[in-house]
């Protein structure tokens, strides 16, 4: 036989009689120093592929010489290991000590008891008293910026969100938060976690507090009879009723909410703007800094789990007698009775179609008014992830620094996600894009001509679309 390894092994023709498996690199973490993605380990990110997407997609984040997609397996990094232990004993002891005791118990007890005291907890608790009682309580108040614990479910998927003692202490908030999510529950693969107040008790500032074991609780059966009185509380629980509602009802989003601070991309984003992109849910979710008029994006904004109910259909009754209070847009539908005198005032807004007759009073300015507001709304692209519409406003585009490349490499309009027309960036946003002296055609939904029932004698100089 060779006496060195192959440079280029054979691979056998025969099934490895031991099964082997994908492992996540458990010592690795995610680099940089950002407050939300960095210390993220794979056992953080689970099953939930948008971490591999964001984590991925910047090398600050790499760390240990490895990316996301290097050491978890949910991200396609994998270490092929053995699940299964050898079932072949060697046939000599190791010469050398191993480094952790054996997890497999001596069947000959040892001849003498140990010289020094165990550093490490024993398997059960001794039934006798200790004749030398502790000095100090027990309780042993430290926390690791490592330790995870468990926060809520997500509100868009239902999936558990694990969050880490780190997360917790770069939060304003981490106080409310504590106070607000204490009930623990388990990961996407059924291990349990305790809630943050149990787990980060410096940052929930619980040191003096001594909670109960966690007990998974079990549902009670329902009763095959029903009560002959009416509960005082709403069910946790509720039944579904078996009628359907005679109107329909949807979810509709709060159209005058946008989220608060005065941070260059997170502040101003509105219900529109989030689209069904549920990691702007997650950032503005994670610090109250964001809430606005009373309200969080959750509440705010359907995507995010925030809705109002409302009718989608209109009252088909009218009103007995006109509103007192007059209507702070004009009416969409027009009046089938025209005026009987001509307005006073000129009209502040366009009209619905362009005048056929010539101006007796021509412009001593030009038409072109160059500006743009920071809530001005463009159709940036589709997204690559999910093939949805990406709405942004003039605002995140000041913030950008490859502003004009943006500008250069997006220039068509499209559709929002329920059918309404952005213009491209450049025409919205002209200051930003430096296009002030452009003129654009307005937007035209092109109409396909119909086929002509007699062929042309003459073939086409162009080739057809």
């Amino acid at each position: 036989p060779s006496l060195l390894p192959s440079d280029s092994p054979i691979i056998s023709r025969t099934t490895s009689p031991l099964p082997t498996d994908c492992i996540d690199d458990a010592s690795w973490k995610s680099g940089s120093s950002e407050p939300v993605f960095s210390g993220v380990s794979c056992r953080y990110i689970g099953t939930d592929t948008l971490w591999c997407e964001a984590l991925i997609a910047d090398r600050k984040y790499d760390n240990f010489g490895k990316t996301v997609a290097d050491a978890c397996c949910t991200c396609a990094g994998y270490e092929v290991a053995s699940v299964a232990p050898s079932t072949v004993a060697t046939g000599v002891p190791s010469p050398v000590l191993t480094l952790a005791p054996s997890e497999i118990m001596s069947m000959i007890p040892s001849a003498s008891p140990s010289n020094d005291p165990a550093t490490d907890a024993s398997l059960s608790p001794s039934t006798d008293l200790t004749s030398r009682p502790s000095t100090a309580p027990s309780l042993q108040c430290s926390e690791e910026a490592s330790d995870e614990f468990f926060f809520r479910m997500s509100p868009t998927n239902q999936q558990p969100i694990i969050r880490n003692c780190g997360w917790l202490q770069a939060r304003g908030n981490k106080l409310s938060l504590c106070a607000d999510y204490q009930e623990g529950g388990n990961d996407g693969i059924g291990i349990y976690f305790s809630p943050a107040r149990e787990v980060c008790r410096n940052s929930c500032r619980t040191c003096d507090l001594t909670f109960a074991p966690a007990v998974t609780p079990r549902p009670s059966e329902a009763s095959a009879i029903p009560s002959s009185q009416p509960s005082l509380l709403p069910s946790d629980s509720p039944i579904i009723s078996r009628t359907t509602s005679p109107l329909p009802t949807d979810c509709i989003d709060d159209a005058s909410w946008k989220s608060g601070s005065s941070e260059p991309v997170f502040s101003g984003v509105s219900c529109r703007y989030i689209g069904t992109d549920t990691l702007w849910c997650e950032a503005l979710i994670a610090d109250r800094k964001y809430d606005n008029f009373g309200k969080t994006v959750a509440d705010a904004c359907c995507t995010c789990a925030g809705y109002e109910v409302a009718s989608v259909a209109p009252s088909t009754v009218a009103t007995g007698v006109p509103s007192p209070v007059l209507t702070l847009a004009p009416s969409e539908i027009m009046s089938m009775i025209p005026s009987a005198s001509p307005s006073n005032d000129p009209a502040t807004d366009a009209s619905l179609s362009p005048s056929t007759d010539l101006t007796s009073r021509p412009s001593t300015a030009p038409s072109l008014q160059c500006s743009e507001e920071a809530s001005d709304e463009f159709f940036f692209r589709m997204s690559p992830t999910n093939q949805q519409p990406i709405i942004r406003n003039c605002g995140w585009l000041q913030a950008r620094g490859n502003k004009l490349s943006l500008c250069a490499d997006y220039q068509e309009g499209g559709n929002d996600g329920i059918g309404i027309y952005f213009s491209p960036a450049r025409e919205v946003c002209r200051n930003s894009c430096r296009t002030c002296d452009l003129t654009f055609a307005p937007a035209v939904t092109p109409r396909p001509s119909e086929a002509s029932a007699i062929p042309s004698s003459q073939p086409s100089l162009l080739p057809s679309d």
